[in-house]
């Protein structure tokens, strides 16, 4: 992934690996695995990951408990988390199979840790959108308030509008929605405030979601040349807000013909990693 560093400190970085090994193991997610693009030796026995999850939240607790005493040091927090779920990893492969364990570990990397993957993913939900309302859906409109339309797609794109139909599913979404609240226990404390949704129940939707936003991606990838898919890539990145400080979207790293993050070497074959403290 270009650009996207693999491993991060802080708080968020410990919590975004945790949900991923907890979240496809917790009982009323069950109906919505075959959804969530997991490894289909994860979507038959997600009770794998449940000592996983405890491996790894025992051990960052003991990384930090052994160097607390040490003030900030740069990478640090990186390194532990770097420590910690390789060796989770490691565990899994042992267990299920290293290309399970491969493959999970970058279904975690797209759906939950990686920041510019999942903003990549909203950006070109919302600019696929708008295309397809310019385009199709809402054409006579954009016809007579051309003031009001979305800067036009490249000829290469136009043809390939339709495959983003979906996106324009209200029905769908409102659908899913509900099918999750249905299933999903109500917000805890721990959760933030005002919302009426837990977070777990709204990482599920957004996989659900972005699962199909990389559908369509790879579809539009696999008819776009190189120039072409470069060209796309400016178009898109044209639209959206990138503001100095906020996380980048990684549009060019969504816009393959393989899910983003496939190219993450696994880390289950780096060098020197322990899941010892």
């Amino acid at each position: 992934m270009t650009d996207i560093p693999l491993w991060r400190g802080g708080a968020s970085t410990k919590l975004a690996w945790l949900r991923a090994l907890r979240l496809p193991s917790l009982p009323w997610v069950k109906p919505f695995l075959p959804r969530l693009g997991l490894p289909q030796a994860i979507v038959e026995h997600p009770e794998v990951l449940v000592p996983l999850h405890a491996q790894a939240d025992q051990e960052f607790e003991a990384f930090y408990q052994a160097n607390a005493g040490l003030g900030y040091v740069p990478g640090l927090e990186a390194h532990i988390a770097r420590e910690v779920i390789t060796g989770v990893l490691r565990r899994l492969a042992q267990e299920v199979g290293e290309q399970v364990a491969i493959d999970f570990e970058r279904w975690a990397r797209r759906h939950v840790v990686c920041r510019e993957i999942e903003r990549g993913l909203r950006d070109w939900w919302r600019v696929l959108l708008k295309a397809y309302h310019a385009s199709i859906s809402h054409r006579q409109f954009y016809q007579e308030h051309p003031e009001k339309a979305p800067p036009a797609p490249p000829k290469a794109l136009v043809p390939l509008l339709p495959l983003a139909a979906g996106f324009a599913d209200l029905v769908q979404g409102k659908q899913l929605d509900a099918e999750i609240r249905h299933h999903a226990p109500p917000p805890t404390e721990e959760d933030a405030e005002g919302l009426d949704m837990s977070m777990d129940a709204m990482t599920v939707e957004f996989i659900i979601n972005n699962e199909q936003t990389i559908a369509v991606l790879r579809s539009l990838a696999a008819h776009l040349n190189a120039e072409e898919r470069a060209e796309v890539v400016a178009w898109a990145t044209s639209q959206i807000n990138q503001y100095e400080g906020q996380t980048l979207s990684a549009l060019e790293e969504c816009l393959q013909t393989e899910p983003p993050c496939s190219d993450v070497p696994p880390a289950i074959y780096s060098y020197g990693s322990s899941s010892t403290v």
